[in-house]
């Protein structure tokens, strides 16, 4: 496997490991309810992965434009770069500066089609938006992302993405000595000004989070 390969797996093992299984927590592990059932930190924590992943579908992309990128590759009845727009300032910005969406949009997890994207797509279900996207980001890292015309490009910007992150991007799988990562990586332990260490033992280094290409050594 090609050093790119090693580390576009390696971070999607990441993503799928922490993010979206603690997307699937909040969606499905907690009941639905009048209140607390945890849509707001589902949809900010979608809308920041979707952003992400538009960083790597789309050159010189950040933010609003990378969230679009994603967001409109969802269907059909995605394909509308207003509503990705508008659902961007309303959920993103209102939930980030303010805990709170901005009026006039809704957000569930009934798993109802009807309501999903209605009133002019002011209204989410979360729970659709992860199943439609699920499958959008194993397109993304199995197929376009691997594409050997455009891997240099690809190479770039997830490159890019890892400086941003303050990860540190895998030359030689030896040099990991079998790390674990562990659920300790989003939740606790040791945060510097230089980026955040895995709480369990590695050589010494740069404190940078740091990907385990074999879990199975």
């Amino acid at each position: 496997m090609s050093e790119y390969l090693t580390n576009l797996k390696a971070f999607k093992d990441l993503i799928e490991s922490y993010t979206i299984a603690d997307l699937k927590s909040m969606i499905y592990d907690i009941e639905v309810k009048p209140s607390g059932s945890c849509c707001y930190p589902a949809v900010q924590t979608l809308f920041s992965l979707m952003e992400l992943i538009g960083k790597l579908i789309t050159p010189d992309a950040t933010d609003e434009k990378a969230f679009v990128a994603t967001f409109i590759r969802l269907g059909v009845s995605y394909n509308d770069k207003t509503m990705a727009t508008k659902l961007y300032e309303y959920f993103r910005h209102g939930i980030v500066h303010n805990a709170l969406a901005k009026g006039g949009v809704q957000v569930k997890k009934s798993n109802d089609r009807a309501f999903h994207l209605s009133n002019n797509g002011n209204n989410i279900d979360i729970r659709i938006l992860l199943e439609d996207f699920i499958p959008l980001f194993r397109d993304i890292f199995d197929s376009q992302l691997q594409q050997k015309g455009y891997i240099t490009e690809y190479e770039k910007r997830l490159k890019d993405v890892f400086r941003e992150l303050k990860i540190e991007w895998i030359t030689n799988s030896q040099q990991w000595g079998g790390l674990e990562i562990s659920a300790d990586y989003t939740r606790t332990d040791v945060t510097t000004p230089s980026g955040t260490r895995l709480p369990t033992s590695q050589k010494s280094g740069p404190s940078v989070t740091r990907l385990d290409t074999d879990k199975n050594k």
